[in-house]
């Protein structure tokens, strides 16, 4: 077993991983509909307007709208878009270099406190978790949390247990990734809660534990009057979420679903895996004690306060780094115990398919599939944007509501990603009312876009509409296919 960690050692055995997941994350950028969040995210982070929003705006942006989150995430973003470009996709792509950061931060976590090989366990687990997958691009906070949470842990356990002198960089650093992670998303002081117990109860009692609970104490109380200020719009947000109670059992249940790709029964090797450890006498790794920490605290959270919500299981993805590493290491304790136990991990990733396939993850996963499903309106525009006279287009069966409604207030989507780039739209139910809205517009645009999907058009509906556009005086020109299923059939004026 040393033999193998010497080889898988170094670094560079983790990049295959994470560019697989890179690659498959970032095919996907243009196959989701633009969600609600991800414009608040956008709007918070001042990208909907003409100029750069200052720290203060952002501030009162996110105080207004963001309920549960912090400013941290949308400072960040209103940085990247100023030395980028003001984009969904782009914004999506930040949100996965964050996640690529903070699955390299995990296996960190894993091979430094751990094994190497144990590492690449971490890499695996994370990597193959279906949830997870969809927040990688996602343009929220989310990947964010977890690489600060696992930047708080790394220090703090190099702290306590690695480094021969902890210098007073060392304790502010702490304190900082802390001060940082809690302000990202405030349901993150669950996590630091844990790690606080943990070191008030586990920990090794010294001089440099005194130093990192004065070092925690800052964050802390930089913390605590804003939480219990912002504690009623917490409240408030998880009624408009769940305004119907639920049994804590319901809100344990699926945070277990989600953490373990539907597959709870895949604990069971976990929990032989520290009998094992026992048995052998195994030095027992921090990762054996945080996790029971955390699970005592989540169900007490889940039994006496509404902050677990079954549908909104997000708000918690950076405690899921606890059983990452939990797995992580029991998983390495089995492979040590037998080679063949490595046939587990294989499990982890049929069963985060599985999960993302075909899984009862409605609460969980219903977003992402209800935005597969629409069409990529941010490739219409896009391209609309760089001609250079603005089509008109007209969309077929797109949800007109909720195109036009506003996710902030006098700010829709068809203003986003349309109104402000001059590009008139239109919509219709059904195929026969293309001809009723042709004869009402008087644009002078040379263009006319068709915008429809394969999934909810028949090709007799399509032929009609051409049939439409042809009695009109218009001549088909050209066929674009985007997304996942978007058509657009661009005709000239004659």
């Amino acid at each position: 077993m040393l033999g193998l960690n010497m080889r898988l050692n170094h670094w560079l055995w983790s990049v295959p991983i994470l560019y697989a997941v890179f690659f498959l994350a970032a095919i996907q950028f243009d196959h989701y509909y633009p969600h609600n969040d991800e414009m608040t995210s956008m709007y918070d982070a001042g990208w909907l307007i003409d100029s750069p929003w200052s720290p203060a705006e952002i501030l009162e942006s996110v105080h207004v709208n963001s309920r549960v989150q912090g400013p941290v995430y949308f400072f960040l973003l209103s940085l990247w878009g100023i030395f980028t470009h003001y984009d969904l996709e782009i914004a999506r792509l930040f949100s996965c270099f964050v996640a690529m950061l903070a699955m390299a931060m995990t296996y960190r976590l894993a091979r430094d406190f751990i094994a190497p090989l144990a590492g690449l366990f971490a890499l695996v687990i994370i990597a193959s978790n279906a949830f997870y997958n969809w927040q990688i691009w996602y343009n929220r906070m989310y990947t964010l949390t977890i690489l600060l949470a696992a930047a708080v842990l790394w220090q703090y356990l190099r702290i306590i247990y690695r480094l021969p002198t902890a210098k007073v960089r060392h304790y502010l650093s702490v304190a900082l990734l802390a001060f940082f992670c809690v302000n990202t998303h405030l349901f993150n002081a669950i996590y630091l809660l844990v790690l606080g117990l943990y070191h008030l109860l586990v920990a090794p009692k010294n001089r440099r534990w005194v130093d990192v609970t004065f070092a925690f104490l800052i964050p802390a109380l930089l913390f605590i009057p804003y939480f219990l200020y912002r504690l009623p719009y917490i409240q408030e947000s998880i009624a408009l979420q769940r305004p119907n109670a639920v049994w804590y059992h319901e809100a344990l249940s699926a945070w277990f679903l989600t953490t373990t790709n539907g597959a709870p029964l895949l604990m069971l090797p976990a929990l032989l895996a520290v009998a094992v450890a026992l048995w052998k006498r195994i030095p027992l790794r921090p990762y054996y004690f945080i996790f029971p920490l955390f699970l005592i605290i989540l169900t007490l959270l889940a039994r006496y306060t509404t902050w677990i919500s079954d549908v909104a299981m997000r708000h918690h993805l950076a405690s899921w780094l606890y059983l990452v590493l939990f797995l992580a290491a029991t998983q390495y304790i089995l492979f040590k115990f037998h080679r063949a136990t490595i046939v587990l991990l294989l499990l982890y990733i049929i069963a985060g398919i599985s999960f993302e396939q075909w899984g009862n993850a409605q609460h969980q996963m219903y977003g992402r599939v209800r935005d597969y499903r629409r069409p990529a309106v941010q490739i219409v525009s896009r391209l609309a944007s760089e001609e250079l006279n603005p089509p008109v287009v007209l969309f077929l069966r797109t949800e007109t509501l909720y195109m036009q409604r506003g996710f902030r207030p006098d700010f829709s989507r068809e203003s986003f990603y349309f109104g402000v780039h001059g590009i008139d739209t239109f919509y219709a139910e059904e195929p026969a009312e293309i001809g009723t809205l042709l004869s009402e517009t008087d644009s002078q645009a040379p263009k006319y876009w068709l915008v429809y999907q394969t999934s909810k058009t028949t090709k007799n509906e399509v032929m009609s509409m051409r049939s439409t556009m042809f009695s009109e005086g218009f001549s088909e020109f050209k066929t674009h296919t985007v997304g996942v299923d978007t058509v657009i059939l661009e005709f000239l004026k004659a």
